[in-house]
Order: structure tokens, then sequence, then C-alpha cells
């Protein structure tokens, strides 16, 4: 530590200091004063907080309420409200609810309306990001607490107000377009139904028939509905006049041989009941014949009238034969006649029900375009009665939602007054040593350096220590060992010519006669005593001063 006291750089510096102390206490001074000066001109800020939970409904979103959707929809809402927090409408606003700090004509001005911008800071909590949480905190620094808290509940109105504003405007924008759509989509509505109104006019009567015949899951259509009437009457007209011919081809046989009538069929029959009856009796009586020949012989009595009686029946069968062809003949011509008529009509509703199916195609697109027409205006005046009642229902409700009153901080904002004149005081200290260093050249010559000074071998490095071991023609072991001391010469051997020191001379001899000492008419200074060796060379200049 002597050491270290004892070096020159610190003596010189500590005498630099003595002398001109005044170069670093003035600015101290000065520094602290200002300081101080401001700290008393500077106003105490005081920091109210408002926590905000923000809603959905706050970028004007119509169709979910409550939670955000995405990310992004919490993070466009969050930067809505930064951007309204701090607009110059918000500001101004709370300026003039609030009221100024002092009476002021101009209140608020645009400096009053910068200086709260400035104050007002809004982020999500704990160092959050945006789009992390629903929560922000509002935070507005005021000259009191009582201000400060002021300013940060009617801030939090204010914005409120605006969010609400910039909603109705959004939601305006969006219930005008609603309105242009439900506009369009009834005009293409009018438009459709006039082209359809128009077709159908062309279509008539049979306007039933097409739509029953365009839509699948009706029933059938009137045309249809006679198409397979006749088209079962003519069937069954077909099978009559089949059995007709039949009938009429059995007749003629039974001329010749009525017992061919006996095996016909009784459907076949079924036209002609008295036939059916004359065929019934002309069986019953060969039966009863057949029954009285086998219990009696064919004189009987009995067997002769059944024999009579027999050719009767058998001869009034042939009549009505006669009668019976004429009345089949009749009949069948009736027959061909209404499968004649039938036919036709068959013709005709399948031309009718043709035409039809070739305008289906036509009437369907028509039909079509009309129903999406209606279904586009369904969907178009759904969204906007709904955009009208949830528009209606916000205006009722807040879109942020205030947590508790603001809370404002125990303690100003910023540094207290004694740091601020500390920090002024240690700013002149800084200052005045730099004017210090910069005023003051420092020392010529060091010497050897500190560190020389503290961990340096030499034993000039140490006075106060022991000498350090130092291997003779080196500092290392392994160097050549030094040569031998040579005698140290006297001037006139050193050099050649004269020297102009008087120990270049011994005190026998003088300078040469006619040459006088250059360095003045003086007194002649008495030779030093030669020892015959020179003191060794030190590598420190400071001790070999």
């Amino acid at each position: 530590m002597n050491g270290l006291l004892d070096n020159p750089q610190v003596q010189y510096w500590r005498k630099t200091v003595l002398e001109k102390k005044w170069l670093i206490i003035a600015p101290m001074i000065a520094g602290g004063l200002f300081a101080m000066v401001f700290a008393l001109l500077q106003p105490k800020l005081w920091s109210a907080a408002q926590t905000l939970v923000v809603r959905d409904a706050a970028i004007g979103q119509l169709d979910n309420q409550g939670r955000f959707s995405t990310i992004d929809d919490m993070q466009i809402a969050q930067e809505t409200i930064v951007q309204a927090t701090r607009s110059t409408p918000v500001v101004k606003k709370t300026l003039e609810t609030v009221g100024p700090t002092r009476a002021s004509s101009d209140f608020p001005s645009l400096d009053d309306i910068d200086t709260l911008r400035d104050r007002i800071a809004i982020a999500p909590p704990n160092g959050a990001e945006f789009g992390t949480t629903e929560v922000l905190i509002l935070s507005v620094e005021g000259t009191s607490r009582d201000r400060a808290a002021k300013l940060a509940s009617v801030l939090s109105q204010e914005l409120q107000s605006a969010l609400r504003r910039i909603r109705n405007s959004k939601a305006a924008s969006v219930i005008a377009e609603l309105q242009r759509a439900v506009e369009l989509a009834q005009g293409d509505l009018n438009d459709s139904t006039a082209k359809l109104e128009a077709f159908e006019r062309t279509v008539g009567s049979d306007l039933g028939e097409l739509r029953s015949l365009n839509e699948t899951a009706s029933t059938d259509g009137k045309l249809q509905a006679t198409n397979r009437q006749i088209t079962d009457e003519l069937r069954q007209a077909e099978s009559k006049r089949d059995m007709l011919r039949e009938l009429l081809q059995l007749l003629a046989d039974s001329k010749d041989n009525p017992n061919k009538l006996l095996a016909a069929p009784n459907q076949l029959l079924s036209a002609q009941p008295a036939l059916q009856r004359l065929k019934d009796g002309l069986v019953d009586a060969q039966l009863n014949k057949s029954r009285l020949l086998g219990r009696m012989n064919p004189d009987h009595p009995q067997v002769r009238a059944a024999v009579a009686a027999e050719k009767e029946v058998r001869e009034n069968l042939l009549d009505e034969l006669a009668h019976a062809n004429i009345a089949v003949d009749n009949e069948l011509r009736v027959n061909q006649a209404l499968i004649a008529s039938l036919t036709k009509q068959e013709q005709e509703v399948l031309g009718k029900l043709g035409g039809i199916a070739g305008m289906r195609a036509q009437y369907n697109n028509l039909a079509s375009n009309v129903q999406e027409r209606l279904q586009n205006l369904a969907t178009a005046q759904k969204q906007l009665s709904d955009a009208k009642a949830n528009l209606l229902g916000a205006e009722s409700t807040s879109l942020i939602t205030l947590v508790d009153s603001p809370v404002v901080g125990a303690y100003p904002v910023g540094p207290g007054r004694k740091l601020i004149v500390a920090a002024g005081v240690a700013g002149g200290l800084l200052i005045g040593v730099g004017l210090l260093v910069l005023t003051s050249p420092g020392p010529v010559q060091f010497g050897r350096r500190l560190s020389d000074k503290l961990w340096g071998k030499r034993a000039s490095d140490h006075p106060d220590g022991p000498a350090a071991i130092v291997q003779p023609g080196g500092r290392r072991a392994a160097d050549p060992p030094a040569p031998s001391p040579q005698p140290q010469a006297s001037g006139r051997e050193r050099r050649s010519g004269r020297g102009r020191r008087a120990s270049d001379y011994s005190p026998t001899d003088g300078p040469p006669e006619g040459q006088p000492d250059r360095r003045g008419g003086g007194a002649p200074i008495p030779p030093l005593p030669d020892t015959g060796a020179s003191p060794p060379m030190s590598d420190n200049p400071t001790s070999a001063q």
C-alpha cells in the first residue's frame, strides 16, 4: 500500500486535486442546485390503473356474442381499443370532463391533449402480449391521487362511448349493405317471377299438369289420371271384344251341333243369360231322361215325356242361338266403336303430355330461378333482422367491462427528489473530474509502470523489500553468464578528441592552452573525484535522478 501511495502518478494527481479542488466542487454544487430546482419544479405524478375486460362486440361482431372466436379477432379488438383510448376526441372529452388543474382560457389546448396522451398507457397484465388475454390494464398519470383516479374513471367511460360509436357506425354500414342486398334480391325475384308468369300464360289450362310433372313428389295430374283411366277402359274393351268374337264363333258352331254349347264356359255365356238358362235346362232334361231310362224302359210314359221335354228344350235353344248370334254381332260392333274412340282419346292425351314434357325443362329452370331468388331474399332479410336486433341489444350493454374502480399507487411515479438531487451531484462530480483531466497536463515522466512497482522483479521496483534475485547476465537461469566488468576508462582514453567536461581531464591537466571554456567565463568547476569506475546504469530514470 505504501508503494502505491508513493507512486508519482498518485502523488501528482493528489496534489493536482488539492490545488484545483474548486474545479470539481463547483460543478458538483451547480449540478446539485440544478437538480434541486428541477426536483422542486417538476410536479409529482400519480398513476391510476383501471382493469378492463374486452368483449367481441367491441369490434362490431353481430353474430357471436361473448368470447372471441379466434386470437386474431381478440388482437384486432385490443388494438382498436388502444387507438381509441389515445385518440384526440377521447382525450379531449376526458380533459373537458375532469377540468384543468389551474384556470386557463383555451383549456384543453393541444399541449394539454398531447401531455395527457403521453401519460396514458394500456397493455395486457403481467407483460403478456396482445391477443393472449381478454384483460387489459389502463394506466393514467395525474398530478394528484384524486386527479389520477378521476382521469382513469372518466377515460374508461369515454372509451366505452367511443367504442360504442365505432361499433354503431360499423353496424350501420353493415345494415346498409344488408338493406341493399335485400333490395337487389327483391328486384331479382320480381324479374324471375315476371318471366315465370309469362311462361305460365302460354301453357294455359295444362299448367297444373306441367306443375305436377315438374314436382316429382306430387300426385298425378289430371291428364295423367285421364290417360290411366283411358288405358284401363281400352284394355277392358279389347278384352270384351275378344270374348264377343269367341262367343260369336261358338254360336256359329252351335247351330249345327247344339251339344258344343254345353261345353262352353260360363264366362263366355255370361253376356247371354237366356242361352245360359236354356243350356242349364237342356242339361237338366238330359239328366232327367237318363235317370228315368235307368229305372224304366223307353216306352214308359215318363220316359217319353222326358224325351219330349228334351227335344223341346233343344228346339228352343236353337231358336235362341239365332237371336243370340244377332245380339252378339251387334254388341261386337259397338265394342269396336268404343275401342276406336278410346284409342283416339288416348292419342290426344299422350300428345298433350308430350307437349307438356317438352316445356318441362324451361319451366323447371324458371321455377328453380324463382325459388333460388326467394331463398336469397329470405336469407338477406333474416340477416338484416338479426343485425338490427343485435344492434339494439348492444346499445344497452357495455362493450368493455370495468373491473372494480381505478387503483392509485401508494407512491408517485418516477424517482424521488432526493434521488434527483443525488443524481445531479454525481453528474457534477463527473463533469468536474472531466474538466480536471482536460485542464491538467499530467506528469511528464512516470518512471516504471505501476504494475512493475507492485509485482516487478527488479530491486529498484521494491525499495522497501528484499532485492529480487537476478541471475547475472539475464533474468532466467538458462541465460549465459555476464562478462567480467571492464575498468572504466578515463575521459581521455574514451574519446580521441578533446573533451568538453572538466572530468575529462586529470587534476594536474587543464584544458589545452588557447582553448577557453565554451560554457562561459565563470569560475572553473572543480573536477569530480575519479573512482576508477562509473556507477551502474539503472533502468528506472526516477531512481537515477
